[in-house]
């Protein structure tokens, strides 16, 4: 039997667990709009994630339940088939055929609590895949002296920037040295696979000019296509990052990335890895450059901690290099001990299996459809034929996921309000709803703030009379900018939503309408990205605190 066939339970015990946790439907952020972009083909928010976007379409056409549910089986499967290929590498770099030192860093890899979770989420499928990638990657890079390998090293790196470049872009130094010893022919078909490669962004453009529903950046054209990839699209958001100087939070930050890296299992992990990298050749050491890359980017990168907790996800390539070479620390132990190999052996598996069971309640969580039950809640909220302005990712994604998946009221117009700020998004949302008489966005100021008030204004003006407008509570563009200039507008508050005062809202839902099943008990939210839909609900008086 090969070592692949060997090694086949790290690709079968992760996706065991990872089902006997996974919830019915989304918990985190972006997942649902993750689902949404795979399900109806549309544009993500940057950089747009083509290869997850294409897989997920895959997913959701199988029959496995609803379309979330059937999106994160395949990031339980992309998260398994990580954890298996990490096992073959360390056997391939410790040049090893001890089993435990790979199960040591595949069962280290599954089941730590980062990555667990992004195994268990839509929008996880984008870091799990990738880690996949990455291991794929450095597999053909150790076996770069074969015939076929660098073509196959160039096309896996072309896949991994078509997923997710800001992660996959710091291994070009890894690939350089792959193919720049090549011949003129080997290195052309290096070059003609990496393009292959990159054929899943030309995607974009092509789904962005046919008009989706969810075109969060439009990359219609070149230039757009261009800003689109490197971020430059989100204007506001851009310079509310680029604000805070480099240097501002750079206490902070180094804080939050040493956590991470010392979380359990970090303590043992890192001089395991340590001793790995100090007992590898050279040509094996080399792996660690493209981690301490990113890790350096990181640190640097100018963030604010609000934001921190996304870090956690770029830094997974860092995590898989660290458990690649913690497995070969395994190796070397064991060859200074050779009298307590068994004892090792047996401390070790007691070990993992203390990691599965104190982790596993974390990740078997309550509360996987708050997310899907808040979305519900604001469209239950909504008067028939409303204009809905969605102030913030907790309220647009799932009502983008209930709306154009489910195909649930789609009588309600929902307008999410950032889109205002930016003349695409101007663009997107005229074409959409004509009837509503937005105009193109040179009628309107060029500053991102005056584009938004003016076509807030416009829309209001125009459409008041006619349809019942509502806004969700979030304190997001229309809160901290245009309302303000408003002092005198009365509202009314129906279910979760802001009317504007009008003759024609219909009847308020009472509280019995509201889902609240998974509401009471969750005092502190699983996901940081819950924290605000918890505070909405307390502020209305649904405290998940009590009764």
């Amino acid at each position: 039997m090969g070592p692949q066939l060997h090694l086949l339970p790290f690709l079968l015990l992760p996706f065991t667990v990872y089902l006997s946790t996974l919830g019915p439907c989304f918990l985190d952020g972006d997942s649902p709009e993750t689902v949404t972009a795979g399900a109806t083909l549309g544009i993500p928010h940057p950089p747009g994630y083509a290869l997850t976007i294409l897989l997920t379409r895959l997913c959701t056409l199988l029959p496995l339940g609803n379309p979330a549910f059937a999106s994160a089986l395949g990031s339980c499967l992309w998260a398994s088939l990580a954890c298996w290929i990490l096992g073959l590498l360390v056997r391939e770099v410790s040049r090893s055929g001890a089993l435990v030192p790979p199960l040591f860093a595949g069962v280290l890899l599954a089941f730590c609590p980062h990555f667990w979770q992004e195994a268990l989420s839509p929008k996880g499928a984008v870091y799990t895949l990738q880690a996949f990638l990455i291991l794929a990657f450095l597999w053909t890079f150790l076996r770069s002296d074969r015939p076929g390998a660098p073509a196959a090293g160039a096309f896996l790196f072309g896949l991994g920037l078509s997923n997710h470049w800001p992660t996959q872009v710091w291994f070009l130094p890894l690939l350089l040295g792959m193919t720049l010893g090549l011949s003129p022919v080997r290195r052309l078909r290096a070059l003609l696979f990496l393009g292959i490669g990159l054929s899943p962004l030309l995607v974009l453009p092509l789904l962005s000019n046919l008009g989706p529903a969810l075109d969060l950046g439009a990359p219609d054209s070149l230039g757009r296509f261009l800003d689109y990839l490197s971020r430059k699209v989100y204007r506001v958001s851009r310079e509310a990052h680029e604000g805070a100087a480099t240097w501002t939070f750079l206490g902070e930050r180094t804080r939050h990335l040493a956590g991470h890296l010392l979380a359990f299992p970090g303590w043992l992990t890192l001089p395991l890895a340590a001793f790995g990298i100090h007992r590898s050749p050279s040509r094996i050491k080399v792996l660690a450059v493209p981690g301490a890359l990113l890790l350096g980017v990181l640190w640097l990168y100018p963030s604010v901690p609000e934001t921190f907790w996304t870090l956690d996800r770029f830094l997974l390539p860092v995590d898989v290099l660290v458990l690649l070479f913690a497995g070969v620390g395994m190796v070397g132990l064991s060859s200074l001990f050779p009298g307590h190999r068994t004892g090792l052996r047996v401390a070790t598996l007691a070990f993992l299996i203390g990691t599965v069971v104190l982790t596993w309640p974390s990740k078997s969580l309550p509360g996987r459809t708050l997310r899907y039950d808040h979305g519900t809640n604001l469209l239950k909220s909504a008067p028939k034929g409303s204009l809905l302005f969605a102030e913030a990712e907790e309220d647009v994604f799932p009502l983008f996921y209930l709306q154009e998946v489910l195909g649930k009221r789609k009588d309600v117009r929902m307008l999410p309000s950032f889109l205002l700020f930016e003349p695409w998004g101007v663009e997107g949302l005229g074409r959409r709803f004509k009837e509503l008489g937005l105009e193109g966005p040179s009628a309107y100021p060029n500053d991102p703030i005056g584009r938004l008030s003016a076509a807030t204004a416009d829309l209001w003006v125009k459409n008041r009379g006619r349809a019942p407008i509502v806004l969700t509570r979030f304190q997001g563009a229309l809160h901290r900018y245009v309302l303000p200039a408003y002092p005198n507008l009365t509202y009314r508050r129906i279910g979760l939503l802001e009317a504007l005062d009008s003759p024609a809202l219909g009847r308020i839902p009472p509280r019995a309408d509201l889902r609240l099943r998974h509401l009471r008990g969750m005092s502190s939210p699983p996901d940081p990205s819950l924290k605000g839909i918890l505070e909405v609900y307390r502020d209305l008086g649904f405290s998940p605190d009590g009764p």
